[in-house]
């Protein structure tokens, strides 16, 4: 009994350690009381200390249901059917071995299965047989004391044995009921019934069987995997939580709660109050119910626009930007898009932060710029909300508007024409900052007050280019140089460039700056010579016609004659029949200036002539005087530049004098056009036409006569230039001035009118004979601009030209023509990175001054042969050079030594000198001997392989008796060659040998092996047997 109190005992210690659950369950609740009943005595079957088994079979009543209990403490009182109380339904039993060895039994055991599954014949034997093997597995009894009186008491035995084992032998134990609900993949969109939904995919399970579980939520719908809205399931299972896409303007959290049934089989402890009866593990409805939750946080990302300076990357405020749905998903704004909403500005930072856009994709537009900037509309950019995603940030750049001046040049009176020989043309301006100009962010300056921001020539139409890409600012224009004929404009323009609006991006201005022509008036005064009393102080009645000289040129030109010019007036002063169609388009190009008649006084006046040259013509002359010469006169200055009010008026004498004039001849390099001043030329002068004297109508030379001209007693018909190495002519005729300038000769006495023909007898040094004779005249217009002193000069140039020399280089590459040559390497299917240069062996002159073109040593050029192996080299001057070759290409012998080349002037009509040379290349040599190192005799089967100095393999052999010969190794590179295999009978020599060609010349190798050497047998060690004496003295 003693024993059985300590048993007793220590169950309830362990049962009292244990804190209650709470649980829900259909049969009784933890906090309940339950009513224990007895439904009778089981079946004496059973036996036990030579006695008979007394098992009340107890349990209580739930809900209609009758729920077996099973008492803890055998030696306590019970329940019966005389005697029944109420048990506190205290915890489940669970956590402890002794509760999990109940817990295994009645598993195992009645009422979880059934009488059949447990091997007995009735629900009595079932109820006693899970009770007797709760004793045991709590100590209280012990299977093998347990016996039976019949067949069906063998059945409850062997039960017992069964379970109890069964509780012994595994390690099952309660497990508290436990659901899950876990999120399958990400969120996506999906589009459901025609609305468009952030949907979460959950899976659902629990940890053992499950019936059912409902799901709800806090925001969205629940809805099975075919997209029907459902909220009870049955067993594990997927749902999906949809929230409607409307709904995310901002982040949300959505709570998820799911209940749940798990069949844990819960055993409940039973706790009595009546001091003295026992306290029972009680069997309850299989399935506890639980609950599992989670949340949903769908967060929606911000978008942050930035706006810069798309230059300089400056933040800028004051910035908004449209929003719009990208309808088309095209990524572009395409005006089919839908406006969500318009933005606040940027702040200072340039940052406006856009929230509240549901999840989908958007187009985000510029619709304001800030001030001082142009709207940036061909930029768009498409972004993406995405659930969960991160913050976009996103950047538009705009551009400053940029300043345009237009600066336009007119004359004061014609506008975009200009008057006489004035042009438009060449007028210079510049543009001024009239303030400090900055940037459109205030961030960088751009011009101080007064910097110069450009500078324009105005063209022949009166415009320029226009100065563009300006800052916007403040700028004045100046007008710094005037063009040709015209007075400065001292006008100010002053240019505002201010900022317009965001469409603007350009800003405009045009200033018009006009000028004033330099004008002069003409006062003509007549004399002549009367034919029979000679000369009277002035003449009235004379007229004049006044040309602009260059329209006359111009009708000239244009194939019209003298006479259909001057209205049907020879040179002469004669009329003459003329078309008159053909004088009236003659006088369109080249119309009257001015007419003009003198006065008692023989002066007449013009107008205000406008700048230029002009050509005068007496056009009526009384009887008895004799018709002037036409002569010219040039308007270049303004009366208001002239300081002397007697000279404002430019004054002009006209007489009948004949016009002659001196012909200076200047000598010119036809290339460079320098003044030949080195040496000499000389010339002679015919005349193609009679020459006739005008006062006197006689004939001083006649077509073809050369022209002479006697000072003193010595007559001159050759003319020589003056020239630094200036030798006088042993021609007697010959004339020549060292006081002339340097390369020219001016006649000592003057050419009457007429024309004629310079033929050039001697050419300066250097130089080719002249091609063909140069055709001058001396006009019967004076050109009062050359008259400063009275005299006229017409000057001719006459142009030669210097010889050129050409070479002509051919590249040849020579092959060794060896037999057995390995020609692998040599790849001449490109030279043209064979180079050559020229340097000057001597100082190279130019004929003309004698100045240097090169010096000597100077580099002429470098050069590349074509790919054939071709190069021409023209135009160099008359001189001696070095052809040298600087660069091969690999595989061939650079050819060192320098080719002198000379070239001289063989005669005067060769323009062209020129050189072939053929220039030859050798490949590279090498051959590579294998040998006896003792006897130097060649060995066959030796294996090689050459390689560079980066591991790359260029050839491997075999050695012959022949020497292995290679063509086309670099002469820049080093190689190695090393022996792989050694010919049969000779120890392997596999040292590399450094191999590096040399020149020119044919590289030899030979490379050495040593016989192997016959080994002389070492005698045999003596085996000394060492003798083992037994032991004695044991």
């Amino acid at each position: 009994m003693k024993k059985v109190k300590i048993i007793l005992m220590a169950i309830m210690l362990i049962l009292s350690n244990f804190m209650p659950i709470l649980s829900n369950v259909k049969a009784a609740n933890v906090g309940e009381k339950v009513n224990l009943v007895s439904l009778g005595e089981c079946p004496h079957d059973l036996g036990v200390n030579n006695g008979y088994v007394v098992t009340n079979k107890v349990g209580y009543y739930q809900n209609g249901e009758f729920y077996p209990a099973y008492c803890l403490e055998r030696e306590q009182k019970g329940v019966t059917t005389d005697f029944t109380y109420d048990l506190d339904v205290g915890y489940i039993m669970k956590d402890t071995e002794t509760y999990n060895k109940i817990w295994r039994v009645m598993m195992a055991g009645y009422p979880y299965n059934t009488p059949e599954q447990m091997g007995v014949s009735s629900v009595d034997h079932a109820y006693q047989a899970t009770k007797m093997a709760v004793y045991c597995v709590t100590g209280q009894r012990k299977p093998e004391e347990f016996y039976a009186y019949n067949s069906n008491g063998q059945e409850i035995v062997d039960c017992i044995w069964r379970l109890y084992n069964a509780s012994k032998n595994n390690n099952k134990a309660y497990v508290s009921p436990i659901c899950n609900m876990k999120a399958d993949g990400d969120i996506y969109s999906e589009k459901i019934n025609g609305k468009e939904y952030c949907v979460q995919k959950y899976n659902f399970s629990g940890n053992n069987e499950m019936p059912s579980f409902s799901v709800t939520s806090t925001q969205g719908i629940i809805l099975n995997m075919q997209n029907q809205e459902q909220k009870n399931y049955k067993g594990n299972g997927s749902f999906k939580l949809a929230i409607p896409k409307e709904n995310l303007k901002q982040d949300i959290q959505v709570e998820l709660n799911a209940q749940a049934t798990i069949k844990t089989y819960p055993i409940l402890y039973g706790a009595t109050s009546i001091p003295g009866t026992q306290n029972y593990c009680l069997s309850s409805y299989p399935f506890e119910a639980t609950q599992a939750s989670t949340s949903l946080k769908i967060t929606i990302p911000s978008v942050n626009i930035k706006k810069v300076d798309k230059n300089t990357n400056t933040p800028l405020c004051g910035a908004e930007f449209n929003i719009y749905k990208d309808a088309n998903a095209n990524q572009k704004y395409d005006g089919q898009d839908i406006f969500v909403s318009k933005t606040s500005a940027t702040n200072n930072e340039g940052i406006v932060t856009v929230t509240g856009l549901i999840p989908g994709k958007y187009i985000a537009k510029e619709d304001k710029a800030p001030y001082g900037y142009v709207i940036n509309e061909k930029d768009t950019i498409s972004f993406e909300i995405k659930e969960n995603g991160a913050n976009i940030n996103i950047q538009f750049g705009d551009e400053e508007p940029t300043g345009k001046i237009t600066i336009v040049k007119q004359d004061t009176e014609t506008g975009s024409i200009a008057q006489g020989d004035s042009n438009l043309e060449g007028a210079e301006y510049k543009v001024y900052a009239t303030e400090d100009i900055y940037n459109a962010s205030k961030t960088k300056k751009i011009y101080s007050k007064n910097d110069i921001v450009a500078t324009r020539i105005i063209k022949n139409d009166g415009t320029t280019d226009d100065v563009v890409g300006l800052p916007l600012g403040n700028y004045y224009v100046k007008e710094t140089q005037a063009p040709e004929g015209y007075l400065l404009d001292n006008n100010t323009y002053n240019v505002d460039l201010s900022y317009k609006d965001q469409n603007s991006k350009i800003v405009s201005k045009s200033i018009i700056s006009k000028d004033n022509v330099k004008k002069r008036q003409v006062n003509i005064f007549k004399s002549g010579i009367k034919i029979l009393s000679g000369v009277v102080p002035g003449l009235e009645g004379v007229r004049f016609t006044i040309k602009l000289n260059s329209n006359v040129e111009k009708a000239l030109a244009q194939g019209y004659s003298y006479a259909e010019i001057w209205n049907g007036i020879d040179m002469y002063g004669n009329k003459v029949e003329v078309d008159s169609k053909r004088v009236q388009e003659a006088q369109k190009i080249a119309p009257t200036v001015s007419q003009i008649k003198t006065d008692k006084t023989g002066n007449a006046y013009t107008e205000m002539l406008p700048y230029g040259k002009y050509v005068v013509k007496e056009t009526y002359t009384p009887n008895d005087y004799e018709t002037a010469t036409d002569f010219t006169f040039t308007i270049s200055q303004d009366e208001s530049e002239i300081k002397n009010n007697a000279q404002k008026t430019l004054r002009i004498v006209v007489n009948n004098e004949q016009l002659e004039s001196y012909l200076k001849l200047v000598k010119k390099d036809k290339t460079t056009g320098k003044i030949v001043t080195v040496s000499s030329a000389s010339f002679k002068i015919k005349a193609t036409e009679d020459i006739i004297d005008r006062a006197t109508k006689e004939i001083i030379w006649h077509k073809g006569d050369y022209i002479t001209q006697k000072i003193g007693i010595t007559t001159y018909d050759i003319f020589t230039t003056n020239s630094k190495n200036l030798i006088i002519s042993e021609k007697k005729h010959s004339f020549s001035s060292i006081f002339d300038d340097l390369g020219t000769v001016v006649t000592p006495l003057k050419l009457p009118v007429g024309n004629y023909q310079i033929e050039e007898i001697e050419a300066p040094e250097g130089f080719l004979d002249l091609e063909e004779n140069i055709q001058f005249e001396i006009s019967s217009i004076k050109d009062y601009d050359k008259d400063k002193d009275g005299d006229y000069i017409k000057t001719i140039e006459v142009l030669n030209e210097q010889p050129k020399a050409n070479i002509d280089l051919t590249k040849e590459i020579v092959f060794r023509n060896k037999e057995d040559v390995d020609l692998s390497l040599v790849d001449i299917s490109d030279l043209s990175k064979i180079e050559f240069k020229i340097t000057a062996k001597e100082d190279i002159l130019d004929k003309a001054d004698n100045s240097v073109i090169y010096k000597k040593g100077d580099v002429v050029g470098n050069y590349n042969l074509s790919k054939e192996g071709k190069l021409e080299i023209n135009n160099l001057p008359i001189g001696t050079y070095n052809l040298e070759e600087t660069k091969t290409i690999d595989g061939l012998v650079i050819n060192k030594e320098p080719i002198e080349i000379a070239f001289k002037k063989q005669d005067g009509t060769t323009k062209i000198y020129k050189k072939e040379i053929n220039i030859k290349n050798k490949t590279t040599f090498v051959q590579i001997y294998k040998i006896d190192k003792e006897s130097k005799e060649k060995l066959k089967g030796a294996k090689f392989v050459l390689y560079d100095s980066d591991g790359n393999e260029i050839a491997t052999w075999i050695s012959a008796e022949k020497p292995y010969s290679i063509e086309g190794l670099s002469a820049s590179k080093t190689y190695f060659l090393k022996e792989i295999e050694a010919p049969d009978g000779y120890v392997l020599n596999d040292t590399p040998i450094e191999v590096k060609v040399d020149g020119g010349n044919v590289k030899k190798i030979e490379f050495e092996n040593e016989m192997i050497k016959p080994v002389e047998e070492s005698p045999k060690p003596v085996k000394h047997v060492q003798k083992v004496l037994p032991k004695t003295g044991y």
